[in-house]
């Protein structure tokens, strides 16, 4: 009987590890089938998605080629402002956009930034006015001067060299000279302070009236004697150094008023000194 119960309790030992694997064998079935159909949902709902999303592109598409044929909310005006320099055929080729161009697809920052690639624009700034217009507003740069580097290249207030001078423009500024780059030989920061030095004497003489009845012709920058200018109407040939341009020039101007009409015979005044300036005449018969 012993023998007997003894095999009865191993039997049900057995049937339970037998329950147990077949118990943990479902739960992973179940877990496998729940793990399945959650992925087949998704799948369904993403390509239930794709699907709409592109319904609703092909429609839009549609919509926007009906209002195209029909000139609905496409761009009938474009208003350009600030552009004294800039042709408007150059902007009109930057913006890309003509009669069948909706409003709602230009894309103003990417337009803004090449009408601010054309060289005399500064600074641009593009709306829309609905329902038809595109507004373009420009700053422009202002040249003061011309630089000869490689060739004559057009330089702003700020001392930005941003356009060369084109066969056929007029150039009514002073020339600067004397910045080529074999004399600086790669040394960016020292051309760019000589630079602006000049657009500096420039500034000065543009503050007297007497100086730009006088006009100015050539800034020449020299690495030994520092700045020279040449005047307009007298071809007076002045030597100011390189330090206190504004007193420089008011020694100059002294001078000329104290010799009058006998100033027509000065062809060069070195104003370096600070206590004295020293003239030479034109040659007899010259």
């Amino acid at each position: 009987m012993a023998q007997k119960a003894a095999g009865t309790s191993k039997r049900r030992l057995t049937n339970r590890r037998r329950d147990l694997r077949w118990g943990r064998s479902g739960r992973r079935r179940r877990q496998l089938r729940g793990v399945a159909l959650r992925v087949l949902l998704g799948v369904i709902a993403a390509a239930g998605l794709v699907a709409a999303i592109w319904g609703a592109r092909r429609g839009i598409a549609g919509l926007e080629q009906a209002l195209r044929e029909r000139r609905i909310g496409t761009v009938k005006e474009v208003v350009v402002e600030g552009n004294y320099q800039t042709a408007r055929g150059e902007i009109a080729r930057q913006l890309g956009v003509d009669g069948t161009t909706l409003l709602h697809r230009v894309d103003l920052e990417a337009t803004r930034e090449r009408i601010a690639s054309l060289p005399f624009v500064h600074e641009a700034e593009i709306s829309r006015q609905w329902p038809d217009r595109l507004l373009v507003s420009i700053a422009e740069r202002v040249p003061v001067a011309v630089i000869n580097l490689d060739r004559l290249h057009y330089v702003d207030g700020g001392g930005e060299i941003f356009k060369p001078v084109e066969v056929g423009e007029e150039v009514d500024f002073p020339v600067i000279t004397g910045l080529e780059k074999e004399r600086f030989k790669g040394d960016r920061v020292a051309r760019r302070a000589a630079l602006e030095r000049c657009l500096e004497l420039l500034a000065c003489w543009n503050r007297s009236p007497e100086r730009q009845q006088e006009g100015l012709a050539e800034i020449h920058a020299d690495g030994s004697s520092g700045l020279a200018v040449y005047t307009r109407r007298h071809v007076w040939q002045l030597h100011l150094g390189e330090h206190e341009l504004e007193e420089a020039l008011d020694r100059w101007q002294t001078v000329v008023r104290y010799l009058g009409a006998e100033a027509d015979r000065i062809t060069r005044f070195d104003c370096r000194n600070r206590h004295s300036v020293v003239v030479r005449y034109r040659e007899t018969g010259s």
